[in-house]
């Protein structure tokens, strides 16, 4: 099993090194890595032109229409079986996360799963989103598994499609409904 991890970012200079970094680290054998840049002006390319191409990534900077754009062309570039987003600014708990995704699909035969996010500031976690309590009749009271926690089968994406562009900061809560 291959899985894509796809980082989508547009001016991140303080974090991208670190997300590359927290992809590169992970113990399993088996990871494409996707950078898709909006048009960064900030030094971003930079960072990434450093980190990404000696870590083997596959990069894309051009304008977009915003944060599912972005993702789509993530997707739209995904040679892996799995489908994950690390967005800029964010990072794995530890180096066993993708080890871990790749055998729970596999071994239950899994389209999709999640797991819990902690919003940290430095070494405090400031919030923790706990995914455990997730049921699909939540998706009614606006209630859905933490994005950056969502892994998907890339076959699940060709079926239902990708994120909707009709919205600014709700595509991904629409495409979990659909």
């Amino acid at each position: 099993m291959k899985v894509s991890v796809i980082t989508v970012c547009r001016n991140a200079v303080e974090s991208i090194a670190q997300t590359i970094r927290s992809v590169q680290s992970q113990d399993f054998p088996d990871v494409e890595h996707i950078i898709v840049d909006g048009a960064s002006t900030d030094g971003t390319m930079d960072i990434i032109n450093q980190y990404g191409f000696e870590a083997g990534c596959r990069i894309i900077s051009e304008p977009d229409q915003g944060i599912y754009d972005a993702m789509n062309k993530g997707i739209g570039l995904a040679s892996g079986d799995v489908i994950g987003f690390l967005n800029a600014d964010d990072v794995y708990a530890h180096e066993g996360v993708l080890t871990r995704v790749a055998t729970i699909m596999s071994e239950r035969d899994l389209d999709l799963c999640f797991a819990d996010l902690r919003f940290m500031q430095g070494e405090r976690v400031v919030r923790h989103y706990s995914s455990s309590r997730f049921r699909p009749e939540r998706l009614r009271f606006g209630w859905m598994p933490a994005h950056p926690t969502t892994y998907v089968r890339k076959e699940f994406f060709e079926r239902i499609g990708g994120f909707s562009l009709n919205y600014k900061i709700a595509a991904d809560y629409e495409w979990m409904v659909r």
